[in-house]
């Protein structure tokens, strides 16, 4: 029969429904539902201090200014660092090196992912294990 309700289902529904019941996954408190006081005119000064200090002598900002005169001093033709002051080459070479580290990280990351696909797949890749050419494709 269609739609019919077993005995093993029922005692499997209830079951389930005695392990699920009423345990919420937020616990939801008073002040969660309160909304946060109004920030007072000082804190919205600072906040807006802070941001615009942030947006002029931030670290981005000052990647961002040493980029441009890179690519500045590229652009005429000079080395990369020409005329730079002694800072502005530890932002630049602090730049670099991030950027390597990352690169790194990340080319790391995509050759686990070649690796792991090549594993999981059903069909031979060739080239790619062992560096060495399967036998079925060399030619005699």
């Amino acid at each position: 029969m269609v739609g019919a309700v077993t005995p093993a289902l029922e005692a499997a529904r209830s079951e389930q429904l005695k392990a699920d019941s009423y345990t919420p996954l937020v616990n939801f408190t008073l002040d969660f539902y309160q909304t946060k006081t109004p920030l007072t005119k000082k804190e919205i000064e600072d906040k807006k201090f802070k941001k615009m200090m942030e947006d002029e002598y931030g670290e981005k900002a000052l990647e961002k200014d040493v980029r441009a005169k890179i690519y500045k001093n590229k652009k005429a033709g000079k080395g990369e660092y020409e005329d730079f002051a002694r800072h502005n080459i530890i932002i630049a070479e602090n730049m670099r090196d991030r950027a390597r580290k990352q690169i790194k990280a990340q080319a790391k990351q995509t050759d686990d992912l070649m690796l792991k696909a090549i594993r999981n797949s059903s069909t031979p890749v060739p080239g790619y294990v062992g560096g060495a050419t399967p036998r079925s494709l060399k030619v005699f």
